[in-house]
């Protein structure tokens, strides 16, 4: 694979990897809290997957391309803070953004 189309695909997964997270599907959550556990507490921890998905992926891009050089505690503490840049815009819109509150549906007629 193309050094600069790895790259390029590395970019573009980072930044949807670090939105998934705070992504809704038509009001609905992706996925169920359990019930101890707040939304934002159960967010992170997705959002902490995601980066792990990613260097995964991005680890797997590196070697297949030849070169993989031995990474530092560096290079994990520089890939968390542009993960934590490529995420505020799903943190904003889910977070920071006023949104309308849902109408639930009750089955009974209540």
């Amino acid at each position: 694979m193309n050094t600069s189309l790895a790259v390029w695909i590395n970019l573009i997964l980072a930044g949807a990897l670090a939105n998934l997270p705070f992504a809704r599907a038509l009001g609905r959550r992706l996925y169920a809290p359990p019930a101890p556990l707040p939304a934002h507490w159960l967010d992170t921890f997705a959002w902490l997957l995601c980066y792990g998905m990613w260097m995964g992926i991005a680890t797997l891009l590196q070697t297949s391309s030849g070169s993989a050089p031995p990474m530092g505690w560096e290079i994990r503490v520089v890939t968390l803070a542009l993960f934590a840049v490529l995420a505020f815009p799903g943190l904003a819109w889910r977070y920071l953004l006023p949104h309308k509150p849902q109408a639930r549906n009750n089955a009974h007629g209540q």
